[in-house]
This record gives structure tokens, sequence and C-alpha cells, in this order.
């Protein structure tokens, strides 16, 4: 478990409130990854690792999944569903560089994850964007 704290001498901080200039340091890659809300849980994946971490707060780390099955990656797409699911879109692969196309998803915020389907797009782009409204996934990318 990771906990992360503001620094008391930083100016931008007023009590535990701070306006952070730059990436917070943590047990996990924050080149390439990308995080997503379930709730009030954070998710983070990806830079070019298979570890999900997940927060109650945004304080307090602990790792979810120490080798998820969709492998390492970069900038992958992580977005979560109005019932709770999180679903993780294609990225790179951190080795050749090329753009994944395929589709996961977790309905137990990182734990566990299931290819859902191979992507019904080519990938061209080295990374994808998802966004649910309604339940449906929405790429660009």
């Amino acid at each position: 478990e990771v906990v992360i704290e503001p620094h008391k001498t930083d100016p931008a901080c007023t009590g535990n409130a701070c306006a952070f200039t730059q990436p917070l340091e943590g047990p996990w890659t924050l080149d390439g990854h990308a995080m997503a809300a379930v709730g009030p849980w954070l998710v983070v994946v990806g830079g070019g690792n298979t570890t999900v971490w997940s927060s109650p707060d945004g304080r307090f780390w602990a790792v979810a999944n120490a080798s998820a099955p969709f492998g390492a990656r970069l900038d992958p797409c992580l977005a979560s569903t109005p019932t709770g699911d999180l679903v993780l879109i294609g990225g790179r692969d951190p080795r050749t560089q090329q753009a994944l196309g395929d589709f996961w998803a977790s309905a137990d915020r990182g734990r566990s994850w299931t290819e859902r389907a191979v992507a019904v797009w080519t990938p061209e782009a080295a990374t994808a964007c998802a966004a649910t409204s309604d339940g449906t996934v929405w790429v660009v990318g």
C-alpha cells in the first residue's frame, strides 16, 4: 500500500488540498498510463506494464491485479460504464510500438479481466479513446 501525501511546504498547497504541477510519484510508471473512476474508486492501468492499481480516494493505492491478462501496453483507453464496469481499449505494444485493437472488461474494479471482442476497427493510431453514454462505448482513434 502506498500513501501519497502533499508536501506541506509546497506553496501550491492549502491545508490538505494541492494544485500539483507535475505528476505524482507512485509505484507505477506514469508515462503512457490511463485512469478511470468507478464510483469513488480510481483505477490506473498501462504505463508499459501489466499491473492494475486501485484507490478508494487517490491517496492510498493497492495492486488490484499484478499481472493483468491483457499484457503490457502504453496509452490505452480506460473508461467506466454507467453500470460500474471498466472497459480497456487498445493502446500500443511497449516493445514494438504497434497499435493494439483489443477490448477488455472488468466488473470488479480491475481485479479480473475478460476479453470482450476483437476490435471491429483497424487500429491505425497509436492510441484509442473511449467514453460511455447509456452503456454505449464510443471509440475514437
